[in-house]
């Protein structure tokens, strides 16, 4: 871990069959999420405050699992597999408690993917047959999942596959980026609205688009890149939020 100018090591209590290991998250209380895996890549995962390292044990149903962010409540989401179906799963793990809640995909979208949890516990997910027509929405703290909009509508024809470019902040604005299609991203402010990127941007340099957004802060700012078919870098941006109040 870094901290201003100085550096500290966080001593795992390694098994001679492990090969690697490193530091997936960290939050604003300075918890890192710590993994180690062996060559066949099996995870063990740990926290990391004020010196306390604390294994982390997400339950018997759960196999193959990696837990890659955590808020700044604690709470840790990941990926794994169902010990009982073999079905990938999601899930999402409060280690005060020790509990970990399966996130179910609907009825209709019988496969899922999350993307992370924000600090009011909800999470970015993405649901999906087959990889075409994403649900694209939110997790809430009791695994219901809220759809924003689905994909290949009328409404939205849009696909991102193979898998979405997504990215949220903390107001739960989310925006995902359509780089290898249309070159644009939409921010999805709510459920059922879809807002083109470039109709929001004053002073859009002619030919450039907003294709990729990398990040996204509590603001509303972003980063991101203008990227061709091919993915490669045509421009690089700041986008600065303009308060509706502003002249």
């Amino acid at each position: 871990m870094f901290r201003g100018n100085k550096t500290k090591l966080i001593p795992l209590p390694l098994s001679p069959d492990v090969v690697g290991s490193e530091a997936t998250d960290l939050n604003d209380d300075g918890t890192a999420l710590v993994i180690s895996y062996d060559a066949n890549y099996n995870f063990n995962h740990w926290l990391y405050k004020k010196n306390k390292l604390t294994k982390l044990n997400f339950g018997s149903t759960i196999s193959s699992a990696f837990a890659f962010d955590i808020n700044n409540e604690g709470i840790v989401v990941g990926e794994g597999r169902n010990n009982i179906t073999g079905d990938e799963i999601e899930f999402r793990h409060d280690p005060s408690t020790g509990k970990t809640m399966t996130l179910n995909p609907l009825p209709t979208a019988n496969n899922s993917m999350i993307r992370g949890i924000n600090n009011r516990g909800n999470i970015l997910g993405a649901l999906y047959n087959y990889y075409r027509y994403f649900h694209i929405g939110l997790y809430d703290k009791k695994g219901i999942f809220h759809t924003y909009v689905v994909e290949g509508t009328p409404e939205f024809p849009h696909s991102s596959y193979p898998w979405p470019a997504t990215n949220f902040n903390d107001k739960d604005l989310i925006v995902i980026s359509y780089y290898d299609s249309d070159r644009t991203s939409y921010l999805l402010p709510k459920p059922g609205v879809a807002l083109d990127l470039a109709d929001l941007i004053t002073n859009l340099p002619v030919g450039r688009h907003p294709s990729y957004i990398a990040d996204i802060n509590n603001e509303g700012d972003m980063l991101g890149f203008d990227v061709d078919y091919d993915f490669n870098v045509l421009d690089k941006f700041l986008l600065k939020r303009i308060d509706a109040t502003s002249p």
